[in-house]
Order: C-alpha cells, then sequence, then structure tokens
C-alpha cells in the first residue's frame, strides 16, 4: 500500500492511511454525472443499502454504492505515458525502444 500511495496523486481524498497526494499518477473523482445516477443511489438508499464514500478505504465494510475514483487529471484520462514516461524522455539514462523484446532491465 505504501507504494500507491507513493504514487497516488489523488486531489479528493486526503486521508493519508489510505490515499496518496504528492504522486505523479493523478486521480479522481468523474467530473461527469448524469441525472441517473443520483436516481439509482436514492433507490437503492430506499432499500437500505450504504453510501461507500471511498472503495479503497478497507477499513471499513465494502459493501455499498457509491462512485468509483478513476486515473484522470482535470477531467482527462490519465495514463501512463503522460504521467511517468513523458516528463523523464530528455532523461540522458533513458533509452525507449518500440518494437522490441525485453529480457532484463536493469536499474543503476
Amino acid at each position: 500500500l505504501e507504494w500507491f500511495k507513493k504514487a497516488e496523486g489523488n486531489v479528493d481524498e486526503t486521508d493519508p492511511a489510505v490515499h496518496g497526494t504528492a504522486g505523479p499518477y493523478h486521480v479522481e473523482t468523474p467530473r461527469y454525472t448524469i441525472e441517473l445516477h443520483q436516481k439509482f443511489f436514492d433507490a437503492v438508499d430506499e432499500m437500505g443499502m450504504r453510501a461507500n464514500p471511498d472503495f479503497n478505504d478497507w477499513r471499513r465494510p465494502q459493501e455499498g454504492h457509491g462512485v468509483f475514483q478513476v486515473t484522470q487529471d482535470k477531467g482527462r484520462r490519465a495514463d501512463g505515458y503522460r504521467q511517468y514516461l513523458k516528463p523523464a524522455l530528455g532523461r540522458p539514462n533513458l533509452q525507449v525502444m518500440t518494437g522490441a523484446k525485453v529480457y532484463r532491465v536493469a536499474f543503476e
């Protein structure tokens, strides 16, 4: 969990026990919503199912309804290329090769 928290740059959650805020991989609650979402949540509330505000917090029961966070940055999908590789492309110790088979990765 510690390595995931170091990688996570969560802009919504602030509980340091389960989320990181300073990592390069951006995580946030989806910015889009439709009316049907809230109608569904209201209906399952009436059935007695509780809301789960954070599906990544395993200290509490995971049953319930809610919105899953996603890897996006200001509403745009956040992927490994934009979050990790692109900022590092100018490094002298990094060589990117496409179509190559990898048999070993050496970190120096």
